[in-house]
């Protein structure tokens, strides 16, 4: 008798957990604000990773911009093809450049969820220069597609928050796997910018090619 109460007690209080876990309030963004925000001079970044080198002209062109994230950091993108993205964060007071935790992230969902919340389709990275909060909706690396919730957090990167898993159903089911070949240029296409520009003289044969394939 004992042990089944003992086993009705951890029961209900595994139940309590689940239902709380499920229930914790979503993160907001005005959770976590910032004190200020930065409006000096962009320090040029940093480049200390094997990706980042790879990057380094969206990277440094990106870092240009005025503050977009976190009270002092900005957040330089690139494509890697039509529902792919990558983007590094840049310290726009010191030139510290953060890798993400993920090399890449695409887009989530197919045709039923654009079916029904079309008019409500949430932004892919949803990011504000008074908040350290930064909300992807989408599939880091290709998996795990949803929502992820990350707290900005000084001399680290980005932390994982919470994270909410969307319906199988919902999910685009194919494989990505970015081109090896094309490396940092995948984003350009050719003929897109101005041929002095530096991403376009750095876009080789093979690029072109993968493009040409991908379209």
């Amino acid at each position: 008798m004992c042990v089944i109460m003992r086993c009705f007690v951890c029961m209900c209080l595994l139940t309590v957990s689940l239902v709380s876990q499920a229930h914790k309030a979503k993160p907001k963004f005005h959770d976590y604000p910032v004190s200020e925000i930065y409006k000096g001079k962009p320090a040029p970044p940093i480049l200390t990773s094997k990706r980042q080198r790879m990057f380094r002209t969206m990277i440094r062109l990106g870092a240009k911009q005025p503050v977009k994230f976190a009270g002092h950091y900005t957040l330089p993108n690139w494509r890697c093809g039509a529902s792919c993205m990558s983007f590094a964060i840049v310290d726009s007071r010191s030139g510290k450049v953060y890798d993400t935790p993920f090399d890449y992230i695409l887009d989530p969902v197919g045709g039923a969820w654009l079916d029904q919340f079309h008019d409500k389709f949430p932004e892919r990275i949803e990011f504000h220069p008074n908040s350290r909060l930064l909300r992807i909706f989408a599939c880091p690396d290709g998996e795990d597609c949803g929502f992820h919730y990350y707290l900005m957090v000084d001399s680290e990167g980005l932390r994982l928050l919470r994270r909410e898993p969307l319906p199988k159903q919902l999910v685009i089911n194919r494989p990505y796997h970015p081109p090896s070949e094309v490396q940092r240029v995948t984003a350009v296409k050719p003929g897109r910018l101005p041929s002095s520009h530096p991403l376009e003289k750095e876009c080789s044969i093979k690029c072109r090619n993968w493009h040409e394939r991908h379209d």
